[in-house]
């Protein structure tokens, strides 16, 4: 991927503070990643998904690629390659009871982090778009 279209709220290209930087960073993704995964795990509709996962990698991953989304390093790349979101996710079946259950879990994530309410209806914005997109593949 070459180019990369902004989340909606992000600062311009011209601002000096990126949105990853804005939102406090690393620390930031690193703690929704952890709030959303410890609700994953204890999730009965997202048990079949998650059941044997190893939901620290999963919160190491998830971080990286949010992190990275949002303007940071580019860590998940250099850890797993380009997203490809519907490629990983292809062998999962992921209805509506699953998508909702993942947007609640995401939702009480984000709802965590020390954000404005710009920055979480921006990083809200992103999750649940993705979340619809990947229902029903």
């Amino acid at each position: 991927m070459t180019s990369m279209t902004l989340p909606a709220g992000a600062p311009t290209p011209n601002s000096k503070t990126s949105f990853f930087e804005a939102v406090g960073g690393s620390a930031t993704f690193d703690a929704i990643a952890e709030v959303l995964c410890d609700e994953l795990g204890a999730s009965a509709p997202l048990a079949p998904i998650f059941d044997g996962a190893d939901l620290a990698q999963l919160q190491t991953r998830l971080a990286a690629f949010l992190g990275q989304y949002f303007g940071g390093p580019r860590t998940y790349a250099q850890l797993r390659g380009e997203p490809r979101l519907r490629m990983r996710h292809h062998t999962y079946s992921i209805g509506v009871a699953e998508r909702d259950a993942w947007l609640s879990a995401a939702a009480r994530a984000i709802d965590t982090a020390p954000l404005t309410g710009a920055q979480r209806d921006t990083i809200w914005a992103y999750l649940a778009a993705t979340a619809e997109a990947l229902t029903g593949k």
